[in-house]
């Protein structure tokens, strides 16, 4: 049998925790090259860091799922699981529900919510 002493599981973890990281970090300069370009490295992993742990508040753990989320931060914002000006995504990321439902009904509603603001934004234009 192996046994795993504490101080070897948490070098595991953080090991994994980091690469994880390294790998959001990569992607994100490659989907938001401006964006990232313009905040610098550093301030992108602490946005994937913050990311990560907002996540897991909301019980999304696998790679998948957190990426989605630090998209969706990109999209609305660092704090728009808790904006009042975004109700939708509060109650899409605190259903009960698997985060693969909870993900697909923020994503509906993200779209949603966009689709919204353009026709606002249209109608202003043509007012």
């Amino acid at each position: 049998m192996l046994i795993i002493r504490e101080e070897q599981w948490e070098v595991l973890t953080e090991y994994s925790r980091k690469s994880g990281e390294d790998r959001f970090v990569k992607s994100f300069f490659q989907r938001y090259p401006d964006e990232c370009g313009q905040m610098g490295e550093e301030a992108l992993r602490r946005r994937v860091h913050r990311g990560m742990k907002k996540g897991k508040i909301y019980g999304l753990t696998m790679a998948a799922h957190v990426e989605q989320f630090i998209d969706m931060m990109f999209a609305w914002g660092d704090n728009f699981d808790t904006s009042p000006k975004l109700p939708w995504a509060t109650r899409a990321l605190s259903a009960n529900a698997d985060a693969d439902v909870r993900l697909r009904q923020l994503a509906i509603n993200a779209s949603a919510a966009q689709e919204a603001e353009f026709k606002r934004k249209l109608k202003r234009k043509q007012g």
